[in-house]
């Protein structure tokens, strides 16, 4: 498959910070510190993160760095544990201990919890377990996440699916190679909201969260703080952001119509699933972003840990870049 050139572009900038940011740390890492950075990347649906992340971690690669990718999606709760948690079933009713998270789940009426998607459908514990023994060097495996099973329900599948990784060699060896964990997802990095600001934003963006109630969406809120943790693991993150959630629709129809079986869902549908996910991009982003309004968010990051921020148009091409060298950020429109 041919890449477009617009990942490419931006495939080799991201390349870029990440091999900046690793020759810079690399030499200040203790002798027992592992050579190991783990980057998050941020993206809507349809952004092209995966693909992007597929691309940067291949480059990588072969420029002798060991280089993981995955995706917050292979971290949703087992099919049985997700039906616990949206009321279908009594929690805890799990065939094997396997599909059992090590998280305890209990039953919710809330509509945004029915299916995979929003915070609280992530085995957030197990995630927790890989990310600290991949920034240990230690040996793990990543469970795989089959989108397709139950009628597209999800569930994960079994263990021979992982992907194993294994032990970094003692730090101290000089030919020990830098590891880059690339880790994706639409929600990397949400921070949850005070109660205050989650009621005024909420009230303000009324029209866009479909008649979702403040209740609903502070038990989302509430469990946001459950991945305060992960994010702190992160030694950086990218950005991919759309500039406006209608893009989000048609870039998530786009790719539901450029499936080789062709389209499984109709426009009507394929808008209801991304529609779970708009209360996440209202509240814990910004529905709609301008250059400035972009480079203000990027500003306001914790630095140096957002190395690397695109805003896309609809054609998923470049409208900002933080940070851009070619121009300061004062100037911005």
């Amino acid at each position: 498959m041919t890449l477009p050139e617009t990942v490419r572009r931006r495939g080799a900038q991201i390349q870029a910070a990440i091999l900046h940011m690793v020759a810079q740390q690399r030499p200040q890492r203790s002798p027992t510190q592992p050579p190991c950075w783990i980057v998050g990347i941020r993206g809507g649906q349809g952004s092209g993160k995966t693909t992007c992340m597929r691309h940067v971690a291949a480059e990588l690669a072969h420029r002798g760095i060991d280089a993981i990718a995955f995706s917050l999606d292979d971290f949703y709760l087992p099919h049985a544990q997700q039906q616990a948690l949206a009321g279908c079933r009594p929690s805890g009713a799990f065939s094997d201990t396997r599909n059992a998270s090590s998280s305890s789940t209990t039953s919710s009426d809330n509509p945004l919890l029915r299916t995979r998607g929003q915070a609280g459908t992530h085995d957030v514990a197990l995630l927790t377990s890989v990310l600290d023994d991949l920034r240990h060097g230690r040996a793990c495996r990543i469970p795989r996440y089959d989108k397709t099973a139950y009628a597209g329900e999800g569930d994960r599948m079994a263990s021979e699916h992982d992907q194993v990784i294994a032990a970094l060699p003692c730090p101290h060896q000089a030919a020990v190679p830098s590891r880059v964990v690339l880790f994706e997802g639409w929600m990397v990095g949400y921070r949850p909201l005070v109660p205050p600001a989650l009621a005024t934003r909420a009230a303000a963006m009324a029209d866009r969260l479909a008649g979702t109630t403040v209740a609903q969406l502070a038990d989302i809120n509430a469990r946001l703080a459950a991945y305060l943790p992960l994010w702190t693991m992160l030694d950086a993150q990218i950005w991919l952001t759309p500039a406006s959630i209608e893009q989000i629709r048609d870039w998530r129809w786009e790719a539901e119509r450029a499936q080789p079986q062709g389209p499984s869902l109709s426009r009507e549908a394929c808008d209801a699933f991304v529609a779970r996910f708009i209360p996440g991009y209202v509240l814990w982003d910004e529905p709609e972003y301008t250059r400035a309004s972009y480079a203000a968010q990027c500003r306001a990051t914790a630095q140096p840990l957002l190395i690397k921020g695109f805003l896309l148009d609809e054609h998923r091409e470049t409208l900002f870049e933080y940070p851009d060298a070619a121009s300061s950020l004062s100037q911005t429109t």
